[in-house]
């Protein structure tokens, strides 16, 4: 059953693996657990008996979508995979809001496979639900096996519910964030029908749950926005990199009137002492259409993290000229 939390803002879904033993189950939850940024998820709490463990872990990822302004908090378990732990299984799945079926696809574990889904079947009708009625993905693991059934056949004998299904291999990680995004896709539409929950944004969209997101398919960042005509450097500058220098460019600024016609008259050579012979140039003509170069360097640290966060760098400079 799914947790309102209003003083956090949270609604926690409750989500289980369930499978034979031995099938990837606990695979599953350790790479989720290890790919997942240390600041969004609790410790990793383990139940072990002699031949099984339970494993329990929740976590915020990192972009699953809110619903009402509130975010969206998981909660993995793992049940036993041995028959005789049936009342554990039975705890562990009370509440759930969805489940993955960890199938193992080798073809000497097809019973095992039956016989596991047929007990989670019977352990929600004693909890009066229809593993219809609840949200399910299937996960066919170990399929870099020799032995492992084709998907065809294990669809046709084990997926008998139509239940969206995830190829893996849990020890390497293939597969394991589709299934995981499968469900808590599954899971989160469920919740807003169900409790009559509407959200601004839409449920078919890509969620992010892992620390790894796809890059964007736009250019590297550059030190200034290629589109803004404002910017006094040009158009193009070098990639950001860690070693990458900062672009040089040049501004010219046109000084004010009042300092030009502050100037003293414009003459030449021996001409400049004899005052009744030079005339001032108009002050218009004064001004030449060359530029006055003077090279300022101006010390300025700043991080690449920072450069890529902000894109743009406005620097605000003050000139103090002196006319000598």
């Amino acid at each position: 059953m799914v947790l309102f939390n209003y003083a956090t803002k949270e609604i926690t879904a409750k989500i289980v693996y369930y499978g034979p033993g031995l099938c990837g189950k606990t695979t599953n939850l350790q790479f989720i657990y290890e790919s997942l940024p240390s600041n969004h998820k609790s410790k990793m709490l383990s139940l072990s008996t002699k031949t099984d463990r339970t494993l329990f872990f929740d976590f915020l990822p990192l972009e699953l979508g809110k619903i009402r302004g509130m975010r969206t908090k998981l909660q993995l378990y793992t049940v036993p995979g041995q028959v005789y732990y049936n009342s554990t299984r039975q705890l562990v799945l009370k509440g759930a809001d969805g489940v993955v079926f960890v199938a193992d696809t080798q073809d000497y574990a097809l019973d095992a496979n039956l016989e596991s889904l047929q007990n989670l079947e019977d352990n929600l009708k004693r909890q009066g639900l229809r593993i219809r009625d609840l949200p399910l993905v299937i996960q066919y693991n170990k399929r870099d096996l020799p032995n492992a059934l084709p998907v065809a056949q294990l669809e046709k004998e084990v997926n008998k519910f139509n239940a969206p299904h995830y190829e893996s291999v849990a020890t390497t990680g293939v597969g394991v964030e589709e299934t995981l995004k499968g469900v808590a896709q599954l899971v989160l539409g469920n919740l807003v029908r169900k409790y009559g929950l509407e959200g601004p944004e839409p449920l078919d969209r890509e969620i992010q749950i892992f620390n790894t997101p796809p890059p964007p398919p736009a250019p590297a960042d550059t030190l200034w926005d290629e589109e803004d005509p404002t910017l006094p450097l040009g158009t193009k500058q070098n990639s950001l990199s860690e070693t990458a220098e900062v672009p040089m460019g040049s501004i010219e600024i046109p000084l004010p009137d009042d300092v030009l016609d502050s100037l003293p008259d414009l003459g030449g050579g021996a001409a400049a002492s004899n005052a009744s012979t030079v005339t001032s140039p108009p002050a218009a003509e004064r001004r030449s259409t060359e530029a006055l170069v003077k090279k300022v360097t101006v010390p300025l640290t700043v991080s690449s993290e920072e450069l890529r966060q902000h894109r743009n760098v406005r620097l605000e400079i003050t000139l103090d000229i002196t006319v000598k």
